[in-house]
């Protein structure tokens, strides 16, 4: 009764893949915050580059962030989304995933570069859950 049901938003997300992240993290008590970044890709972009980008961005920039911990990607189901991606990004703690955030979004690697540049700037979206119980 306390959700607000007209925004609720749900996404139906296929997972593209994990990167540097042990299957079973969502556990792992090493990680203190996780951000969700979600974004739409402009509509010249090939999802499969984009993909490519992502996993490079992962594995080279925020992987050498400290409190890294490996990501979830995932992209949004159905043609008429084929546009719509979301991170789920593990670090150690709420000022390791500011600092890697930063860090990451103002890299000079042109790859790095190149993949940040194919996101719409009006549809990115960062949010970042740190868990209070864990089972």
């Amino acid at each position: 009764k306390q959700i607000d049901m007209p925004h609720l938003k749900m996404r139906t997300l296929a997972s593209q893949g994990t990167v540097a992240i042990n299957p079973d993290s969502m556990c792992d008590p090493s990680i203190g915050c996780w951000s969700a970044v979600s974004w739409r890709t402009l509509p010249t972009v090939d999802p499969a580059k984009h993909q490519v980008g992502g996993e490079y961005m992962h594995r080279e920039v925020l992987a050498k962030c400290p409190g890294y911990r490996g990501a979830y990607m995932a992209r949004q189901t159905g043609d008429d989304h084929k546009d719509d991606w979301m991170d789920l990004v593990g670090w150690s703690d709420n000022g390791a995933a500011r600092d890697g955030l930063e860090n990451g979004g103002q890299s000079a690697d042109p790859v790095a570069t190149h993949h940040i540049a194919e996101a719409d700037p009006n549809s990115v979206s960062v949010t970042l859950v740190s868990p209070l119980i864990r089972f």
